[in-house]
Formats: C-alpha cells, sequence, structure tokens
C-alpha cells in the first residue's frame, strides 16, 4: 500500500547534476570570447550566472553584463560549435551516480521527470545517448514555459506532467537558480552542488545539500511530503 506521506515524484534537473556540463560550456565560451578579444572575466561571469537559465534569459543575462558590446548570437553559435566537438571528443560525461539514482528510484515506483533549459532535441539526445531517458515518466523544457528559473514554471509543468501535485514532489539541483525555482514551486529540494557551492541563502531554501548523488538517493527515501517546522 503506497504511503501517501512519502514523497511520490522526483524531478531532476540535467545539466550540473546528471550531466557534468557546465564546465565545459564555460570553457567554450571563455575560449570563444578570448579569441574574439571580449572581457574573459566578464564572459565567465556571465556564463556562471546563466547557469539553470533558458536560452531567451540567458541571451539577456549575456547582453547585460557585457553591455550589449558583442553579436550574443554568433557567439553562441561558436560557442555551441566548441561544445558539440568536445562532446564528439567523449569529453561530456555523466555526473557519478546518475544511473543509479534513477534506476533505484525507478524500480521503487516513484514517479520521475526531467525538467531542463536545455532544448528538447538535445537533452533528448543526450539521455537517450547515455541510456538514461528510459527512466523519465515526463519531461519538461523551459522553452515550453513564459519564465525561466529562478520562476517555478518548469518544475511546476513537469509535476503536472507526472500528474502529482507539487508538494508530494523532490526537486534534484545544482544551481542556485534551479533551487530557487523549486522553493517557489512549493516542491522539497535536494542541492547537490556542482560549480556553485551553497550559500547562506541556499543552506536555507534547500531540504537538504549533499555532496553526491549517491547521498541524495536515502535523503529521498525518507523524505515526507510535509515540511518539517
Amino acid at each position: 500500500m503506497k504511503d501517501d506521506r512519502k514523497i511520490q515524484a522526483v524531478i531532476f534537473d540535467m545539466d550540473g547534476l546528471l550531466l557534468d556540463s557546465e564546465g565545459l560550456w564555460i570553457d567554450c565560451w571563455t575560449e570563444v570570447g578570448s579569441e574574439a578579444g571580449l572581457p574573459v572575466e566578464d564572459i565567465r561571469s556571465a556564463a556562471r550566472a546563466v547557469i539553470g537559465m533558458n536560452a531567451q534569459a540567458t541571451r539577456e543575462t549575456f547582453l547585460r553584463v557585457l553591455h550589449a558590446e558583442m553579436d550574443y548570437d554568433y557567439y553562441k553559435a561558436k560557442a555551441s560549435e566548441r561544445f558539440a566537438q568536445a562532446e564528439k571528443e567523449g569529453r561530456l560525461l555523466l555526473k557519478e551516480g546518475a544511473e543509479e539514482i534513477l534506476s533505484q528510484l525507478h524500480a521503487r515506483g516513484y514517479r520521475l521527470a526531467l525538467a531542463t533549459s536545455t532544448e528538447h532535441r538535445t537533452a533528448e539526445r543526450q539521455m537517450r545517448e547515455r541510456g538514461l531517458w528510459q527512466y523519465f515518466h515526463a519531461c519538461a523544457f523551459g522553452s515550453e514555459v513564459a519564465h525561466s528559473k529562478p520562476a517555478p514554471d518548469v518544475f511546476l509543468l513537469a509535476a503536472e506532467r507526472l500528474g502529482v501535485a507539487p508538494e508530494q514532489s523532490c526537486v534534484l539541483e545544482d544551481s542556485y537558480n534551479g533551487v530557487r525555482a523549486a522553493h517557489a514551486a512549493g516542491m522539497r529540494c535536494i542541492m547537490v552542488p556542482d560549480l556553485l557551492p551553497p550559500d547562506e541563502e541556499m543552506q536555507q531554501l534547500a531540504d537538504s545539500v549533499v555532496p553526491d548523488l549517491e547521498h541524495a538517493l536515502p535523503e529521498i527515501l525518507n523524505m515526507q511530503t510535509a515540511r518539517a517546522v
């Protein structure tokens, strides 16, 4: 008999959580910007700031940080070419424990969703090629919602597609924007930091902060739907 006090669904971010991609993206942007004579520190600052954001929010952030000095679409295409080449060279790796946590939760009957700012075709291809697509019952993408993380839209859409209430859902995230979005959605949240260490705000917003996906599994299994008061 299902225990309704337990979390019923787990929603996964992708980049920086399941895929070790964030640092690779920043390196690609840095290379392109440096070759073009753009301020490298500004490029890296913008690339870190957009972690978790969708395409439109990323574009707006780059133009704001670079003071509209760049042809964003041109340089984004160049950075994407570098990233695609790195992926072909086998440099885009799964985060340790990614398949294990998905398979364990799937076997235990949890409803699983992918909620990512990455474009649908790219995300599906990357998950399929790494054997993870089979575990997801639903997906939601940043291009499908009106507002990017830190707004809760993409997580709420994922829960809706799973047929599970937000309060019965737990989000796994690595980014500040993702943790903020999960909290705004009224969902439980486990932060698994990648490039950004948890600051005081993240410690307050996340239900727990764990060093890796292996440590996230027991947190989920023991998690109740009601937040501790």
